[in-house]
């Protein structure tokens, strides 16, 4: 995770990047390293830190600040260089030492092993210039390693914007407006939501003629939050990720795709908060094509779960990690079948059923245990036994449409006609269409599935099976 951050080093000084000492206010002309030494052929890479002490990018650029603050020289030249992947390069400007500083994670330059995450350094240069600078380097890196262990992360504060997702409106030709919005402030984990009175609004290009527009309005959500980091960027990246699980607790407890409207803003000082949402809200608003009126809003209800299955899917475990995998499907899912990819839509619910087969070491277990634990949850009537379900388990999953669809490449919705709103019903019926209804059906399976894992809510069978029976008779669901 070093290499991604220090992209930001890349041909920049030490002050204007990191703030480290010795830094100037203005920046002298630095020179650009087109390909700075290599580490010769089976270079010594010394040990530095176990993987657990840098365990992402934050860290890690943590750990750069104090090696870049013990370079001599007025700047150093530092960054990322094709030619040695995953590594990066730290070069001094000034005479006392000429050799270059290599990091990296693992051991091998071509053949890392991935289990092997461990932050090692070799130096590059002229062979008599290695052997005379390496203890001083080593130094550098001990050194700051030492003032790294001792350098305790920060507090920092972040807010960002939230919505329905306007890709969701994409086979529609009409306003999409969601009026609703919390009455009061809820807190979900570490994170705090309220809805601020003012509308944000966007326009969309009609799925029938893209030179016309059409309208997605709605009230967004406002989440605060704080993450400790070493650094701003490491602050959003970690703010994002929560607002990611965020978003995918919405679209099950809601039924509606979201999305972030406003990335997190890590916030200098404590008001900054009002004023970024202040500033963006009147922004938001200003966007042409508002309809004239608008709805009443009306109170946006979220379910009281919501905190209790947050915890359960930041505990830590397997079990939470399976269930997280299960839901970042379930949310992607929701997502390819709003926006008109149906068939892929049915492949990513099928991940969602297999996400339960915890048990399995291969694909095959993994569709059979998936489909036995749909059988048991249809099967909820005193006398039923799961068995008898497996059939319609398997007739509603469509395994065998999914495998098309990830091993082909096939599609057999509306995708074929590039999700243009035209149709024709014949004596064969729509079979597109008919397709789409039935990933409509996994979604909900998945759905009731999810809730009963996260929430308790217990899969009510008949419904599901009503809708299954209803489209295997030929009834037009629109």
């Amino acid at each position: 995770m070093i290499a991604s951050y220090l992209l930001l080093l890349s041909d920049t000084t030490v002050g204007q990047t990191l703030g480290c000492s010795g830094s100037s206010a203005r920046a002298p002309e630095v020179p650009v390293l087109t390909q700075p030494p290599l580490p010769a052929p089976g270079a010594r890479w010394r040990d530095i830190a176990p993987a657990r002490l840098l365990p992402d990018g934050d860290t890690a650029v943590g750990f750069a600040r104090h090696v870049y603050a013990r370079v001599p020289g007025p700047y150093a030249l530092g960054g990322q260089f094709a030619g040695v992947p995953g590594a990066i390069y730290i070069t001094p400007s000034g005479p006392e030492l000429t050799t270059t500083l290599w990091l990296r994670h693992g051991d091998e330059l071509d053949l890392n092993d991935p289990r092997d995450r461990d932050l090692r350094f070799a130096v590059a240069g002229p062979a008599d210039r290695v052997t005379a600078e390496t203890p001083r380097w080593e130094a550098i890196v001990n050194d700051a390693l030492a003032a790294f262990r001792a350098d305790a992360p920060a507090a920092r504060a972040w807010t960002a914007f939230l919505g329905p997702d306007p890709a969701q409106g994409a086979l529609r030709s009409h306003d999409l407006i969601w009026s609703d919005q919390l009455e009061t402030p809820v807190t979900v984990g570490p994170l705090a939501l309220s809805s601020p009175d003012a509308w944000v609004h966007t326009i969309e290009p009609s799925p029938h003629d893209r030179t016309l527009l059409y309208t997605v309005a709605f009230r967004p959500l406002q989440v605060s939050g704080s993450t400790v980091s070493f650094t701003g960027p490491g602050a959003a990246e970690a703010a994002a990720v929560q607002l990611d699980l965020l978003c995918q607790l919405l679209t099950l407890a809601t039924g509606r795709v979201w999305t972030h409207w406003r990335t997190p803003e890590v916030l200098e000082h404590p008001d900054a908060a009002d004023e970024l949402a202040d500033a963006w809200l009147r922004r938001a608003s200003r966007l042409p094509h508002l309809p004239g009126r608008l709805p009443e809003p009306q109170a946006l209800e979220l379910p009281g779960w919501l905190p209790a299955a947050w915890d359960r899917l930041t505990a830590g475990t397997s079990a939470s990690t399976t269930a997280a995998e299960a839901l970042t499907a379930f949310d992607s899912a929701v997502g390819l079948l709003t926006s008109g990819r149906p068939s892929d839509a049915g492949a990513r619910f099928q991940a969602v059923l297999e996400g339960f087969s915890r048990r399995a070491r291969t694909a095959k277990e993994r569709k059979e245990q998936a489909l036995a634990h749909v059988a048991s949850r249809l099967a909820a009537l005193p006398g039923q036994r799961a068995e008898d379900f497996t059939d319609v388990a398997a007739a509603i999953a469509m395994t065998g449409r999914r495998d098309g669809t990830v091993h082909r490449g096939a599609r057999y919705g509306s995708e074929r006609r590039r999700n243009m709103p035209v149709r024709m019903l014949s004596i064969n019926g729509d079979e597109a269409h008919t397709y789409e209804q039935r990933v409509e059906t996994l979604h909900r399976l998945c759905q009731a599935l999810l809730l009963e894992e996260l929430a308790g809510i217990p899969v009510d069978p008949a419904p599901l099976l009503q809708r299954h029976q209803d489209l295997n008779d030929g009834v037009v669901i629109w």
